[in-house]
């Protein structure tokens, strides 16, 4: 219990510090360590408090932790206030404390291990343990308050300019020789730190210091999807690589130059920079050659075909993958081989050549399965990390892409759901997020909109924390199918907008012109034809510039379907053949088995119904090849309705019938609009439920 003069003391500070938290926290640890009377503290505070009115403003929020902080700070040695100093000269307010030892160690700062226990019973600073990092790591971490770090950098202004340079320099090359001994996984917490001093080392020519913390650092952004990070820093430590090589020639130095010549190209190719990346990346190809490394030249053919493709270059993005395929055959390296064989599948595929994809595909996969063995044991290896020049292919996303019209569900899922655990183990938050994506494209085409939503979510917030601006384009394009799907046709619009945004920002035209095309199909399901017309047109334009034969024909089939819901039959007959011609051309069985059920629709119409049977039998037929729940579904109604319109016979009425349950079923099972008109189908046409 306090005393009454006691209380009157405590009553005075709390008034004199103005309730404010960190400033009593600071007064109550000086009480605790200096052992002095509360009515002392008081009488100090008071004191400190008048004399400084002259030149500090009362009203001014910092007032009091000035107060509080000034008073215990007169308590410490010349040592110990050096050390809270020097700790402004990191970036962040979390420290290993390990890196401050070392700093102080080079500014002769005697027993400052005794000193970090001082500051820490002063509330200068919190110790704390980070146990998300292991123990060879700086997990021991001392944290500051950031008023009491303005406090620190006001200090830090009145230490000689030397000592200061000392103890940047220190740090400096403290993170260089960290950032080479510890997994890039848990580089997380000094991040900002190590950013610092390769700020300040680029700032005073240090050049053997900047090309170190960027050779360090970039398998760390590139897995975490800094990019416009790398492209910031990688430029400093690729140009301060090349200089060092130049002046020693030695293999090795120009080996780092070579990396980081890489890493920069490829951030830039990331952040949509393709002449700046290609140019870089040619600079890479250049030094290959001289030093002899076919296997990394042979990887500046494959990023040169993925810019090329990325541009709707596909003609060259074809040549650069050939290329590159070849000489991963004559090397024997089946992850590369894998790699270039799944990106000349994309190219396929974008050029509507399905069949030639799917065989691509189908042959990286079986690659991908040889090799699943040493993914296994590099799981296993907790100290193993990525290295950007390794990685030519992780994800085989492109079987993904091809399931819509191939439907190889279960088979891409199970790979997929693989490829996540191995994703989440090495830290890879760009990997952790494309196939957490995958997986919801995947749940949202067989109609699994609950899972789906899921993935996608995770996907959407690990695209925002690692900045990945095309991913999350891409995120946002399929939450606004999901929403398309569910009728929610606003909603839907909104995210497809906000992806188009980000698709014309970044200049990736074969998205454009599938975002567009989607936006029409929100404006014909709205009955908005006028609107619909005018953005398929848009999307046409796009879709021929970059060769895209698949959207063409999608293209054609929704404007079929406009003619048709306006009563132009003859139009919409002529738009949906040209479609269902392209979707044959390229072998695009779900766009082939959709224009089929389309010109049932107009068969039926006209009364040519021996015509309109076979083709709605043919789309169902199709629909569930391709293992597409919406499709089955549309089929089954399409069919069923047909059938029990006829009555051609009681066996015909009862098949006509179970097609109309199994549609309002599916429906259901998908939560999608629909089983209403199927339910109402049934019963319209006298189908027992």
């Amino acid at each position: 219990m306090l005393s009454a003069s006691e209380n009157a003391a405590a009553s005075r500070i709390l008034k004199i510090l103005r309730g404010h938290t960190l400033a009593l926290k600071l007064t109550a640890a000086y009480a605790a360590v200096s052992r002095r009377p509360l009515v002392s503290i008081a009488a100090e505070l008071s004191n400190d408090a008048k004399a400084k009115d002259a030149t500090s403003s009362k009203a001014g929020r910092q007032f009091p932790v000035q107060l509080a902080f000034y008073q215990s700070v007169r308590e410490l040695s010349n040592d110990d206030r050096h050390l809270f100093a020097i700790l402004a000269i990191f970036r962040s307010n979390d420290i290993g404390r390990n890196a401050i030892l070392e700093v102080a160690k080079a500014v002769d700062i005697g027993d400052a291990k005794s000193g970090i226990d001082t500051l820490a019973r002063r509330a200068f600073a919190d110790a704390r343990l980070n146990d998300h990092i292991p123990i060879p790591a700086d997990r021991d971490r001392i944290v500051l308050h950031p008023l009491l770090r303005a406090l620190a950098e006001e200090m830090l202004g009145q230490v000689r300019k030397e000592r200061r340079l000392s103890a940047e320099r220190a740090a400096a090359h403290y993170y260089a020789e960290y950032i080479s001994l510890i997994p890039g996984r848990w580089l997380a917490p000094d991040e900002a730190n190590i950013i610092g001093a390769l700020a300040w080392a680029h700032e005073h020519g240090e050049h053997e210091l900047v090309a170190s913390l960027c050779d360090g650092m970039r398998v760390f952004w590139e897995t975490r999807g800094r990019d416009n990070t790398s492209r910031i820093y990688l430029a400093w430590g690729e140009k301060a690589a090349h200089e060092i090589a130049r002046k020693s020639g030695e293999h090795d130095d120009w080996r780092r130059a070579a990396r980081l010549s890489l890493g920069h190209g490829a951030a830039l190719a990331k952040t949509w920079q393709f002449p700046e990346a290609e140019s870089t990346l040619l600079e890479y190809r250049l030094l290959q050659q001289r030093l002899g490394d076919r296997k990394r030249e042979r990887f500046v053919l494959t990023s040169m075909g993925l810019i090329a493709k990325a541009q709707g270059r596909l003609t060259e993005a074809r040549q650069y993958f050939d290329e590159a395929l070849d000489m991963s055959i004559a090397e024997q390296d089946d992850d590369a081989r894998a790699a270039n064989l799944m990106y000349l599948g994309q190219v396929a595929q974008a050029r509507g050549e399905i069949s030639e994809a799917e065989e691509k595909f189908q042959q990286a996969l079986a690659l991908f399965r040889e090799s699943e063995s040493t993914d296994q044991q590099a799981l296993g290896n907790a100290s193993s990390e990525p290295d950007p020049e390794d990685l030519e292919a992780d994800d085989f996303s492109s079987f993904a892409h091809l399931e819509p019209v191939s439907g190889h569900w279960r088979e891409a899922e199970a790979l997929f759901q693989q490829g996540l655990s191995v994703r989440q183990e090495n830290g890879d938050l760009v990997g952790e997020a494309i196939v957490n994506s995958l997986l919801g494209q995947l749940c949202i085409a067989r109609g699994d909109f609950v899972l789906a939503k899921k993935y996608l979510k995770k996907s959407l917030d690990l695209r925002d924390e690692t900045g990945d601006h095309y991913g999350e384009a891409v995120d946002l394009c399929q939450f606004g199918r999901f929403y398309l799907d569910k009728g929610e046709y606003e909603e839907s619009r909104r995210y497809f907008r906000e992806s188009l945004e980000i698709f014309r920002t970044i200049h990736a035209r074969s998205d454009e012109g599938a975002t567009l095309s989607q936006i029409a199909l929100v404006a014909i399901e709205q009955r908005q034809y006028d609107e619909a017309t005018a953005l398929l047109d848009q999307s046409m334009s796009v879709r021929r510039e970059v060769q895209d034969l698949r959207g063409e024909g999608v293209d054609h089939s929704l404007l079929g379907r406009i003619a048709l819901e306006q009563g132009h039959d003859d139009k919409a007959e002529a738009l949906y053949a040209r479609s269902l011609e392209i979707a044959r051309e390229i072998e695009n069985r779900r766009g082939e088995g959709v224009n089929l059920r389309q010109l049932g629709v107009i068969a039926e119409r006209r009364q040519h119904f021996p015509f309109a049977e076979d083709y709605y039998r043919g789309s169902l037929e199709i629909a569930r090849e391709v293992e597409n729940g919406g499709d089955i579904a549309e089929a089954c109604l399409a069919l069923g309705s047909f059938l029990c319109e006829l009555r051609r016979s009681p066996q015909e009425f009862e098949e006509g019938c179970t097609y109309l349950a199994e549609s309002a079923d599916l429906y259901h099972s998908m939560q999608v609009p629909g089983e209403e008109r199927a339910r109402s189908a049934l019963a319209r046409l006298g189908c027992a439920q």
